[in-house]
């Protein structure tokens, strides 16, 4: 054999060796793999709650990036298209007016919006929640509207107030205030109207001066009123009963609070479907996570369903204005006063400081607000008691993430205790509020208090401020969403702005249940990526909310909404014929909330 041959077959050969040790090779590390990977537990198919319009929460994904990344991404895509899709003229505005409620502008509204455009208004389209407060009222003619306001006048002692608009003398005044115990509540209102007075008509409007919503109505007559409209041909206005108010005072009232709840939602079953408690979740669609007819737990777990001594319920279509409303109520909305007035601090830059600077802490101090408190009304369970107790109690065992590099990265729950967060956690009570004498001691007792004095500009100091619902709605938002800090807020209250709010960009929306807060502290707080994004976010919802929340855009607002009710209100929408319900089509009542969303 040659020399050259031999080699030729030796070179062969190895080839063929080193071919088949690589290959051993790899069946080996495949093999140890499989392994590694079958030794971790598998994720089950009930944690992986991918993002869901059924409820409205976003559990775990298999995306490597934690679900606060992707709620906050969604999120800031949403609002660009919002800032993005203003209107920039009055045809545009016209146009995307008759688009979301399928009727024409209310008269007036060329007015308000050169006025708008005067006052460097950022969000000129977007009020869709203040317009589906409206809708079931275009069920009844505007000389009907009006003898339900003069119901309201005569049903006295019951907290309610009317401001009168009398467009011949240019004059507002303001009636039935007996019951108000603070003249701010219409003092402001009026200033607000006197300056646009010349474009309304003359009218009567209702307001309550409680913090809680009034107005409930039951299902069947609401949907009758949702699909109709008024009869052209009437001349009188049919006979009812004297208004009445119940007195739910002292009594809990989710059963009565919704009534109004479509019979297949959850409120009217007895065994609802809750959303899965094996595995953390983070709100994605605030609309269903305020959505009391969805959400039965409210009963137990909101002090707004608790026994308290204002609650006086109207179970009839009247239209009557408040500062916030729960999902279920009819009340039509309007800015509350509150944020502006005097009355409480407002926001001062020269208090505050950057985000750097400030303690890596989450800090809320206030009072124990939200009902009348006594011994079986389950005040434990109530928002702001549970925030205290909860956040407070370091053996307590909560759900966190952490990330599985075994599973490309996933985020996986484990159990954490809030030891681990303390550090983190800046929460107490500063003082008793409506509870009876014993009560008011036994959480004295077992609740976290700080008797120290903790003014408004405490909250500066802290990366992370809360704000959570007490009686109603809380004054405090506004200025802590101005503030440098980034706000977490619990509410489940609507409001006139919440259009123009958008969650995870402007705010971090928190859950009634909170079971996610320590996570999302956790994870906002103590990591780089979540400190970046609290960050943005304090940032983007401090600039916004002196864009959009200043005054102006309350009184703007006010304005708005009186040109809607004034429509409603005119006796001039009688005589014209075919006014009575503009958004017909096909002889079928076009509901707003089905149209006002883009597709």
């Amino acid at each position: 054999m040659s020399r050259q041959l031999w080699v030729a077959l030796m070179k062969r050969n190895l080839d063929r060796r080193f071919y088949l040790l690589f290959l051993c090779t790899i069946i080996i590390l495949a093999f140890h793999l499989y392994v590694s990977f079958a030794s971790e537990p598998p994720l089950t198919d009930s944690l992986l709650i991918s993002i869901s319009d059924e409820t409205g929460f976003l559990g775990l994904t298999e995306n490597e990036k934690h679900p606060i990344e992707l709620l906050v991404e969604e999120a800031n895509q949403k609002f660009q298209n919002i800032t993005e899709q203003q209107s920039r003229s009055l045809k545009d505005a016209v146009l995307e007016y008759r688009r979301r409620y399928r009727r024409e502008p209310p008269p007036g509204f060329n007015h308000w919006y050169d006025a708008a455009v005067g006052s460097n208004t950022t969000v000129i389209d977007n009020f869709d929640t203040i317009m589906a407060a409206f809708e079931p009222y275009w069920a009844f003619s505007a000389q009907e509207i009006r003898a339900r306001v003069q119901d309201l006048k005569d049903a006295q002692g019951w907290k309610v107030y009317i401001i009168k608009i009398d467009n011949h003398t240019q004059e507002v005044s303001v009636s039935h205030t007996q019951d108000v115990w603070a003249s701010y509540k219409y003092d402001i209102t009026m200033d607000w109207i006197k300056t646009f007075i010349e474009f309304l008509p003359s009218m009567e409007i209702a307001f309550t001066s409680t913090d809680e919503p009034r107005n409930v109505v039951p299902r069947e007559e609401l949907d009758n009123a949702m699909s109709r409209c008024p009869d052209q041909h009437r001349r009188h206005v049919p006979r009812r009963p004297p208004v009445q108010f119940e007195d739910h005072a002292y009594r809990k009232h989710y059963e009565v609070s919704t009534v109004s709840c479509p019979p297949k939602h959850s409120s009217h079953i007895s065994n609802p479907n809750p959303l899965p408690s094996n595995g953390l979740c983070f709100v994605r669609n605030i609309t269903r996570a305020q959505d009391v007819c969805e959400n039965p737990k409210v009963a137990d777990l909101h002090g707004g369903f608790g026994p308290s001594y204002s609650i006086k319920i109207l179970n009839s279509l009247h239209p009557l204005f408040s500062r916030a409303k729960l999902s279920s109520y009819q009340d039509l909305l309007f800015p509350a006063p509150d944020y502006v007035s005097g009355s409480y601090p407002k926001y001062n830059e020269s208090q505050d400081m950057p985000w750097e600077q400030k303690d890596n802490r989450l800090y809320w101090a206030g009072s124990t607000t939200g009902a009348e408190a006594s011994k079986d009304t389950g005040w434990q369970n109530w928002q702001r008691e549970r925030l205290v107790q909860e956040m407070n109690n370091r053996r307590r065992t909560v759900p966190l993430l952490k990330q599985n590099p075994k599973h490309l990265g996933r985020w996986e729950p484990y159990n954490g205790t809030m030891k681990e967060l303390s550090q983190l956690v800046d929460i107490s009570f500063t003082n008793t509020a409506h509870c009876d004498a014993s009560t008011c001691t036994e959480m004295d007792n077992t609740l976290h208090f700080s008797f120290l004095d903790q003014p408004s500009s405490a909250a500066y100091e802290n990366r992370f401020v809360m704000d959570i619902d007490g009686n109603g709605f809380t004054e405090r938002f506004y200025r802590l969403l101005k503030s440098n800090s980034t706000v977490f807020k619990m509410t489940m209250f609507q409001e006139w702005h919440d259009d123009r709010l958008v969650p995870w960009v402007h705010y971090v929306p928190i859950s009634l249940e909170m079971k996610e807060l320590p996570e999302t502290l956790r994870f906002l707080a103590d990591t780089e990526r979540g400190r970046e994004i609290a960050k943005k976010i304090g940032e983007q919802g401090s600039v916004w909310a002196k864009m959009v929340l200043r005054e102006e855009d309350l009184r703007l607002a006010m304005w708005r909404i009186l040109l809607e009710y004034g429509r409603l209100y005119d006796g001039r929408r009688d005589r014209e014929r075919g006014a009575e319900c503009p958004f017909v089509v096909e002889g079928n009542r076009q509901r707003i909330r089905d149209v006002a969303k883009p597709p």
